[in-house]
């Protein structure tokens, strides 16, 4: 009885250790997940520049816990919106980021001298800017 229990405690141990360094198969659920607390629902324009930023970061192996903070349960657009995102030539009319964010965001980004141009995109649940 003893050695079962130890070898469900250890699997279970084992689980919770390796679960964040599942990259590859999480990484659109992870990033579907990013999405979905980042960009301001009902914004299609903040969602597909948030969408393709991610899709961008996971192609260059950018660890996503490290760079994005925002988390929620994704909700299935933000899944959907992902796997487009993901896709080849999708995001080729997306502009390029280096930091996407909020309005407070840039505000932050541009005291400290790191960017030199924004474009935002807003509706009544937020904004999304996207920044050089």
């Amino acid at each position: 009885m003893r050695i079962s229990r130890f070898i469900l405690l250890a699997l279970l141990v084992a689980l919770f250790l390796l679960k964040p360094m599942r990259v590859a198969g999480d990484s659109n659920y992870v990033a579907a997940s990013i999405l979905a607390g980042e960009a301001p629902s009902g914004c299609d324009a903040c969602i597909r520049v948030t969408a393709c930023a991610l899709a961008r970061d996971i192609h260059k192996g950018v660890d996503l816990r490290s760079r994005w903070y925002g988390i929620r349960k994704p909700d299935s657009y933000s899944v959907y919106m992902m796997d487009w995102a993901m896709e080849d030539t999708n995001c080729d009319a997306v502009p390029k980021c280096n930091f996407v964010g909020n309005a407070r965001d840039i505000r932050v980004w541009a005291t400290k001298g790191w960017i030199s141009s924004a474009r935002v995109w807003c509706n009544v649940n937020g904004c999304t800017a996207c920044a050089n």
